[in-house]
């Protein structure tokens, strides 16, 4: 369990803290109203040390202002900005759950496949809160905001336990009303998933934010990313490119309609792409509901607790721990606060409750809620009005004497009056983990306020290093410590890897090895993920993550053929058709691919065809014309004692005798037919321009 212990933040009860970064903490906190009236929400709060940084204030105010006006079911809702003793602070909606980045290494981790209609409709979702954003008018103006978010990547998607699907943080979000203005071609976001005008520095528009969601739906249906270089500059560079490789190539039964959606979606040009979320999101939800029927939201609801069942176990037990440690006299005193808030304000928290002062935060809350500039001579009237009513209530608060804490409370706020100063850790190489007392602060370089001559245990972790860890005491005259981290060295394993049938290439992150299988790759780190490839002609690819997590690793595959369907068309029609020496029709389906069959085409009277036959695709059509043979004669005289019928290859000649009748050349069968005698058969070879002669004598054959 947490040692952390509850702590009162104005009207709110602080909990337990959620992260720590380089710009801002993250607390889970309660707050509570009249009547009983609880909520579990997120506080986001500026560090210290950055509250005097006006740049970053005013991004950070940016985001409340921005957030607060979006009240979609697909957004995070911010509910209070507010500044308490000197920090400001955010609150905003709690979603129970995780983002798709914590899901997509989750399942890699358990290789598991997210559903292709799980994916689709989680995009769905985020992209409805998209197009809301996007199209956000001013309720009194009717004024679009113009809301762009500019960092829509993994992070920023939440998905609840429940199945709900949550954009946040706006914080670097972009709109025709922003006071804080970011620099011309100065690049925010993650880099990975801009688009290629973000990426170049361009004039943005929402259609940046439908490039930003479809990188993240072909992640989340490929598994892989898609344009992740080994340096920013290589992502940024893959991202100008902008190559999708067609996913409907890569899996077996991907739905083609998917597919185009992708790939318009991932266009290189603005124009080409869906011109607005809303558009991009009916195409998807059309899609998802014609091919999957019976798909239903609980399914998304089943599989992420199905996902993080231990982590959502430990996290309702750790919740459970925490408010058990509230006391009633931090409620009452957080239901004080939150009563004075709505007496004084009645509307976002602009109030220090350790000096009862009012605290003005600027273009965000007054200005917000009267506009002034936009009222009517009579709506100015009544706003002044309000505005003395609430000062007078706030001067009375203030020049109303407190009475005196008891004496155990003096000697607490006494015993944590120590002396503060700024320490700088850092790390060769930086982006190291920094702990103190067990407890995570951030990345270095990493400024951290702390009260001096205090004993702490550090420690400073990087993968791949070994653990920095020493003990010291925070002195006024040492305020930076840098520590040298040392490698680790790689523990090796080996990968075999066998196929059905063998001969397959094998690839390793995208590198041809030069082996072919069965065989085992060497010099493989433990406890990374390597991605393997086998490819062999008339079979499918077979794309395998493996991770390394014992010295010896054996897989084994089991291709699967690539069948081919030859349709030939003959003239004439009526034709015999040999491929490799066996009879077939003219349609042949189950044919290898890349490979050669040879192929015979015939019929009496036309020159035969025989060629050689590759089939290079899945499916190939042949056009095959038969010529007919050249036409060459002979002839053939018949003479039978007594007379005869004459007849040739089944038709009557006449009586004989028959004197140099015209027939092809070749074998001709002659039959003389007399009705006194029996019948006479004969078989006759007919040569060019020569004259057989068949005499026959009836009475003595």
């Amino acid at each position: 369990m947490s040692s952390f212990e509850p702590f009162l933040y104005g009207k709110y009860i602080i909990l337990n803290r959620i992260a720590i970064g380089g710009m801002a903490e993250v607390f889970f906190a309660k707050s509570y109203g009249v009547r009983g009236f609880q909520r579990l929400l997120v506080i986001k709060r500026i560090l210290p040390h950055l509250s005097k940084d006006e740049e970053f204030v005013e991004m950070f105010i940016d985001e409340a202002k921005i957030s607060v006006e979006l009240n979609h079911a697909n957004i995070c809702q911010v509910t209070d900005l507010g500044k308490i003793d000197g920090n400001y602070f955010i609150a905003m909606e709690y979603v129970n759950g995780k983002d798709l980045r914590a899901i997509l290494k989750k399942a890699y981790v358990l290789q598991k496949q997210i559903p292709i209609e799980f994916s689709i409709y989680l995009i769905a979702e985020a992209l409805k809160g998209l197009d809301y954003a996007h199209k956000r008018e001013d309720t009194i103006t009717g004024r679009s905001f113009s809301v762009i978010h500019r960092d829509i990547s993994p992070q920023n998607i939440m998905l609840s336990y429940q199945g709900d699907v949550k954009i946040v943080d706006f914080g670097i979000a972009k709109t025709e009303f922003k006071l804080h203005r970011t620099q011309a071609g100065v690049l925010k976001g993650k880099f990975a998933y801009m688009s290629p005008e973000q990426a170049m520095g361009l004039e943005l528009d929402p259609r940046t934010d439908v490039f930003s969601a479809s990188i993240i739906l072909y992640e989340l249906l490929s598994g892989e990313r898609l344009f992740l270089g080994e340096t920013d500059f290589e992502t940024l560079e893959r991202i100008k490119e902008c190559k999708v490789p067609s996913l409907q190539n890569k899996q077996k039964n991907f739905p083609p309609e998917l597919d185009q959606i992708l790939q318009q979606a991932l266009s290189k040009n603005a124009d080409d792409r869906f011109q607005s979320a809303g558009d991009m999101q009916i195409a998807l939800t059309k899609l998802l509901y014609s091919k999957f029927p019976d798909f239903h939201p609980e399914q998304v609801s089943d599989f992420v607790q199905n996902l993080f069942k231990e982590e959502i176990k430990a996290e309702n037990q750790s919740l459970k721990h925490a408010l058990s440690k509230i006391s009633d006299e931090q409620i009452q005193k957080a239901e004080k606060a939150s009563e004075l808030d709505q007496e004084n304000h009645g509307h976002q928290t602009i109030l220090s409750p350790s000096s009862l002062k009012l605290q003005g935060i600027r273009g965000f809350n007054l200005t917000q809620i009267f506009r002034f500039d936009q009222w009517s001579t009579l709506g100015k009237t009544a706003a002044m009005f309000v505005l003395a009513f609430l000062v007078y209530f706030v001067a009375k608060a203030v020049l109303v004497k407190k009475p005196e804490a008891p004496p155990t409370e003096q000697k607490r706020a006494k015993s944590t009056q120590l002396k503060e100063a700024t320490f700088i850790f850092s790390s060769i190489p930086d982006q190291a983990w920094v702990y103190l007392n067990g407890e995570k602060k951030g990345l270095t370089p990493l400024n951290i306020i702390l009260p001096t001559d205090t004993f702490y245990d550090l420690e400073i972790q990087k993968e791949g290093f070994i653990s920095y860890r020493r003990e010291f005491q925070t002195d006024p005259q040492a305020l930076e410590m840098t520590a040298q981290l040392e490698k680790v060295k790689p523990i090796l394993g080996t990968i075999s890897i066998t196929t059905s049938p063998t001969g397959a290439k094998i690839y390793v992150d995208n590198e041809d090895t030069g082996l072919n299988s069965p065989a085992t790759l060497q010099n493989l780190q433990i406890n990374q993920s390597y991605k393997i490839v086998v490819e062999k002609d008339g079979y499918r690819n077979i794309t395998r993550n493996i991770l390394v997590e014992k010295p010896s690793e054996e897989i084994s595959i089991n291709l699967e053929k690539i069948t081919a369907t030859l349709k030939i068309h003959t003239v004439p029609s009526d034709v015999q058709i040999q491929l490799d020496g066996k009879n077939k029709e003219h349609t042949i389906e189950g044919l290898g691919l890349n490979q050669k069959y040879t192929l015979n085409v015939s019929k009496e009277g036309y020159e035969p065809v025989t060629k050689s036959v590759t089939i290079n695709n899945s499916y190939v059509e042949l056009d095959i014309e038969l010529k007919k043979k050249e036409t060459k004669f002979g002839f053939l005289s018949v003479s039978a004692t007594p007379w005869a019928q004459v007849i040739i290859d089944g038709n009557v000649v006449g009586p004989s005798p028959v004197l140099s009748h015209q027939l092809h050349i070749g074998s001709h069968e002659v039959i003389l037919r007399h009705p006194d005698f029996d019948d006479i058969k004969k078989t006759i070879t007919i040569k060019e321009n020569q004259n057989e002669k068949l005499i026959i004598d009836l009475r003595n054959p």
